[in-house]
């Protein structure tokens, strides 16, 4: 109780923050398009991926988290699927061997892609499927000795494709998608919107500030921690609720740790944010030591922004004076908001010895990327900021705001 109460009298300015951003949210997944300009994938004007290779015919998973692409590097015949997620990371190779392979196509349950082969030394092209996420090897759905290619998916999930007799010309290349039809169960997935810092503070040689990361996702951030025995350590997994009331488990997402303080004394999730000083040129000079975070519905400061509002659900205490448990549950519900106040437990970072000069505050949810989410390209906000000192004393100006960047 006590914790609640420090927390909601040092964040009583945040719903002037959040009343910024709850008439809309750009940030959703939006209907873009994905399409190949100079050899490279774009989603709008976000560049997804880069180099000398060249990459083209990008398919949109149902979900539109992730696309799949043809690559072809400079100087060799051949060519390979690859996968990416929307924002640029998570790159995938999902084929190998000498062939050269085309027109891919997601489909609607996201678990495969089928696409167009054909091997290196000869031979027609057959419609081939790989398993979306990669691990597994790719097999024949449709073969013959004419050309197979150009497949597509019916929304029922039934494989079609493109038979072609000899002299038949092959369809254009796609350069281009809008979208991929969805079929069957969804996962409802959360999706971490982090607020810019704000309500800087100093203390001595401490800068401190607040923190907020809005859930606008479709479902929970849910974490389940356990372990065989008192003493091993407590590892995380992160559950996740599926349209058709079923529950998928994503194993190794982290741990969790035990820590005592003077007004909580409970288990932390570790990384679920990070907090850094940087340059201008975004070169990292100080880093949190943040002890982690206990994830709950206390503030519903998202609810606008977020399709279905249903309420809390999380409302533990994190096994609190409980060291010797073997299991833990926490969780943020869509249209809930992770809050911490300034000097609250690592909310701060030690400037001693820092030139004065223009940094960057950056405030990270989700920074190792092992959790599932919808869209990774929220997870960062930052300041501009000027640091002066007088003497022994630090002064703080903010510059700018960059709700939507790491770069600021």
């Amino acid at each position: 109780m006590r914790r609640l109460l420090v927390i909601a009298l040092a964040l009583a300015p945040l719903p002037l923050v959040t009343a910024l951003v709850a008439d809309g949210d750009a940030r959703r997944l939006p209907r873009a398009v994905v399409e190949v300009r100079a050899g490279d994938v774009f989603v709008g004007e976000r560049r997804v991926t880069s180099g000398r290779a060249v990459d083209g015919e990008p398919d949109w998973s149902p979900d539109k988290r992730r696309i799949v692409f043809v690559r072809q590097e400079r100087g060799r015949r051949g060519s390979h699927l690859y996968v990416v997620r929307r924002d640029g990371d998570g790159l995938r190779r999902l084929t190998r061997g000498e062939q050269v392979v085309a027109m891919p196509a997601w489909s609607p349950n996201g678990r495969t892609i089928a696409y167009a082969a054909s091997p290196l030394a000869g031979g027609s092209f057959d419609i081939w499927g790989v398993p979306a996420r990669g691990g597994g090897r790719p097999i024949v759905l449709v073969g013959g000795p004419a050309e197979q290619v150009a497949p597509r998916w019916s929304r029922t999930g039934r494989l079609h494709g493109l038979r072609l007799d000899p002299g038949d010309p092959f369809p254009e290349e796609k350069t281009r998608d809008a979208d991929t039809p969805q079929a069957g169960a969804r996962e409802l997935l959360p999706d971490f919107d982090q607020r810019a810092p704000f309500r800087l503070t100093i203390a001595g040689t401490r800068l401190g500030f607040a923190s907020a990361t809005d859930n606008v996702g479709d479902g929970p951030i849910w974490i389940s921690g356990s372990r065989p025995i008192a003493g091993a350590p407590m590892l995380a997994q992160q559950l996740v609720r599926v349209s058709d009331g079923s529950i998928r488990s994503y194993p190794g997402i982290g741990r969790l740790r035990y820590t005592p303080e003077s007004t909580h004394t409970h288990w932390h999730l570790l990384d679920f944010q990070r907090y850094e000083l940087r340059r201008a040129d975004g070169t990292l000079i100080v880093r949190d030591r943040k002890s982690g975070f206990c994830l709950a519905d206390h503030y519903g400061q998202a609810a606008r922004r977020v399709a279905v509002f249903r309420g809390p659900r999380y409302l533990g205490n994190c096994a609190s004076s409980e060291p010797d448990v073997l299991s833990v549950e926490q969780g943020t519900s869509s249209g809930y908001t992770d809050l911490y106040p300034p000097h609250f437990h690592g909310q701060n970072l030690e400037l001693r010895g820092l030139p004065a000069g223009i940094y960057v505050l950056v405030h990270r949810a989700n920074p190792t990327e092992r959790l599932e989410e919808l869209d990774y390209g929220n997870n960062a906000a930052s300041l501009r900021l000027r640091l002066t000192w007088s003497g022994a004393t630090l002064r703080v100006e903010t510059l700018r705001t960059c709700e939507g960047s790491d770069r600021c």
